[in-house]
């Protein structure tokens, strides 16, 4: 074995390297007899961690109930997930979220992170208009139709009127007042 002396690219002249940079690195190691042998080192630098994100909608309008799950590609990293103050997630998901515009912090078990942006829907408003789509022509009469339309929300709506009907429309009625209640597919 022998006396060796160690020039780097970087300047360093240790036989261990701590300063280098991304690409190619050399070192030229020179033994006691002036005799030389270079060697190139090349450091690839990490592309960052990737991932998929996953966001739910919120399902009713003016809701808090939207989540996020995080699904990280290519990787069997230990990973940690900073959604941010106050909001509620166990390990990649996140949940009770309103409907806006969020960021996660997604960091591996060496310090690298990445930051990812997501959106999470809002639900459209759920909006009824009824109308009286042929009114009583005589006092007394049973002849009163009320229609309803309906817009928004998650469409596959249910009526509920205080007739006991369910469809979209009530007929046969005496003069009176009416009330409807109307849910969308996710019960808003």
């Amino acid at each position: 074995s022998g006396t060796y002396t160690y020039e780097w690219s970087t300047g360093e002249t240790t036989a261990t390297a701590t300063e280098l940079e991304i690409g190619e690195n050399t070192v030229t190691v020179t033994d006691e007899n002036g005799c030389s042998e270079v060697e190139t080192i090349e450091i690839v630098q990490d592309s960052g961690i990737d991932a998929n994100l996953v966001p739910t909608a919120i399902s009713c309008n003016g809701e808090s109930d939207g989540t996020v799950r995080v699904d990280v590609v290519g990787n069997a990293d230990d990973f940690t997930f900073d959604f941010g103050d106050g909001i509620t997630s166990d390990g990649n998901t996140a949940s009770g979220l309103a409907a806006g515009d969020y960021t996660v912090v997604v960091s591996d078990e060496k310090g690298c992170s990445s930051t990812f942006e997501y959106t999470i829907g809002d639900a459209e408003v759920l909006e009824a208009v009824a109308s009286v789509s042929s009114p009583i022509i005589c006092k007394g009469d049973s002849t009163a139709v009320i229609s309803i339309v309906v817009t928004g929300g998650n469409e596959s709506y249910t009526y509920s009127w205080s007739t006991g009907d369910d469809g979209e429309e009530v007929s046969g009625l005496p003069a009176g007042d009416y009330s409807i209640t109307v849910s969308d597919f996710n019960g808003c």
